[in-house]
């Protein structure tokens, strides 16, 4: 296993802003398998209430305190997948604060650390600040979006959306039931809940294929981006400071596993210097 090489895309920022601020406060000793697999079975005859199964949601999940939670900093380290076979492994610490202020520091020597600040943002990289460029700010709003904490702490208590019931789906031998978020004419996130737990097991979004985006020919209008299915599935839940937390993460692309996440330390509304989201006072670099 080597130690991964972190470059900067579209999704780098990902894969540490969906799940991390509500993962648990102790190492975890777990082993990793294949990503689970979700197999959809028929609706029952009686019906389920949308809204009422949204808000056990949210009560499983520790209520008013889970609501309460305004920052998060964590500790942690994330596995690069290919294959099924695990080829890559760095350490990381990420400070959120909700709505739209995050830092992560990726390795063991903080190599790479992005800062964003609302519509400001900063890459330093071995110790070289630059700014982000308008198009990376704008991908860090859009994933922040998909931050599931986001999307239940403050989307869907200020953004207009409507429930959907689906059916129940089976994920590595959880029956869960599939609840759509839709923010109409914007997107719908798919949630699957534990129907024992009522504990999110899953949750689905859209986002674009950067990888598979051509270059227009000069003077052509660019096609659309093409878009794929982003799964994030949760599981070993345990309470800390009344929240339940998950203590692994996977998420799959285009059905395929591409990272394991491990978390070792949580705090919750912890006292965050401004600093923190702040420019870096180090050497700069101008982008060309």
């Amino acid at each position: 296993m080597t130690q991964m090489k972190w470059k900067i895309k579209s999704w780098g920022r990902t894969w540490l802003s969906v799940w991390f601020s509500l993962f648990a406060a102790c190492l975890a000793a777990v082993a990793f398998g294949q990503a689970p697999t979700a197999t959809s079975v028929a609706k029952p005859a009686a019906p389920v209430d949308g809204k009422q199964l949204l808000q056990d949601m949210i009560n499983a999940l520790g209520g008013p305190a889970y609501l309460g939670v305004k920052n998060v900093v964590t500790n942690g380290r994330i596995y690069e997948i290919r294959e099924g076979q695990t080829v890559g492994t760095t350490v990381y610490r990420d400070f959120i604060e909700y709505p739209d202020r995050v830092r992560t520091e990726i390795g063991e020597k903080r190599e790479l650390i992005l800062i964003n600040n609302r519509l400001k943002g900063w890459i330093v990289e071995k110790g070289v600040t630059r700014d982000q460029t308008g198009q990376e700010v704008l991908e860090f709003l859009k994933t922040q979006q998909h931050d599931f904490d986001t999307l239940i702490r403050w989307r869907i208590q200020r953004e207009p959306y409507e429930v959907k019931v689906g059916d129940e789906v089976t994920i590595d031998k959880t029956k869960t039931r599939e609840l759509d978020l839709v923010f109409p004419g914007v997107e719908t996130i798919r949630l699957f809940i534990d129907e024992n737990t009522k504990l999110p097991a899953q949750f689905s979004y859209e986002m674009v294929d950067t990888s598979a985006v051509p270059a227009a020919p000069t003077g052509t209008p660019a096609a659309p981006p093409p878009r794929i299915t982003q799964d994030v599935t949760l599981w070993n839940y345990h309470l800390v400071a009344g929240v339940m937390v998950p203590f692994h993460a996977s998420i799959a692309q285009k059905g395929k596993k591409v990272v394991d996440i491990v978390i070792e330390e949580v705090k919750f509304n912890t006292r965050l210097d401004n600093t923190v989201f702040s420019q870096p006072e180090t050497p700069k670099r101008n982008r060309r």
